[in-house]
């Protein structure tokens, strides 16, 4: 069996070169159709607009509900980079664990990340898969292949995540994902040879 081509792809994902990637990676395998979500509300206007054409979703897994939240993080993000730089840097110097500046640019890096995961839905693709598979499903279960991608890797979700698509044909991956990991889990759950 192989892939429908000319369907539609759906990707998930607050983070702009992650979709960028994503995309990109897919577009070189053949795919021409995408839509993109940064945030919940944004995959849910999408998800009902265009539902009969999407044959594959790529969903992050802890995603901002909404603009507003999207936007926080980006700031924090970029507040963040400053902090993440010195401390690489610091560590490339050799001066870590027991140096103060260290200790005070993995500390700010820490703050930073603490807030954004405040805002952060952590269990939020999940979320909308088991929403969709209520709203278009069958038997409460998704009827569409789903790839996750995820920065955090949680059992007990992972196992949620995958119970809520129909016939399993959902696939968990951990970020960083490279770009044979993507094709894979595409291939596995779209039965592609």
């Amino acid at each position: 069996m192989s892939a429908d081509k000319t369907g539609c792809i759906l990707i998930v994902e607050d983070e702009e070169t992650v979709r960028k990637w994503v995309r990109d990676v897919l577009e070189g395998r053949g795919y021409r159709q995408f839509l993109e979500a940064e945030h919940i509300e944004q995959a849910r206007s999408l998800m009902k607009e265009h539902w009969d054409k999407i044959v594959l979703i790529v969903m992050d897994v802890m995603l901002p509900e909404n603009e507003s939240d999207a936007i926080k993080i980006q700031e924090l993000m970029e507040q963040r980079e400053p902090a993440y730089d010195r401390w690489l840097r610091l560590e490339d110097e050799g001066k870590y664990k027991t140096d103060p500046d260290w200790l005070k640019a993995r500390f700010d890096v820490d703050l930073y990340d603490r807030k954004i995961f405040e805002i952060l839905n952590v269990e939020g693709g999940v979320q909308l898969i088991e929403e969709w598979g209520k709203e278009f499903g069958k038997d409460g279960k998704l009827d569409k292949p789903v790839l996750y991608l995820t920065a955090r890797e949680n059992e007990a979700v992972t196992k949620k995540g995958i119970s809520l698509v129909v016939g399993g044909k959902a696939e968990w991956r951990v970020k960083p994902v490279t770009s044979e990991q993507l094709i894979s889990g595409t291939k596995k759950i779209l039965l592609v040879e």
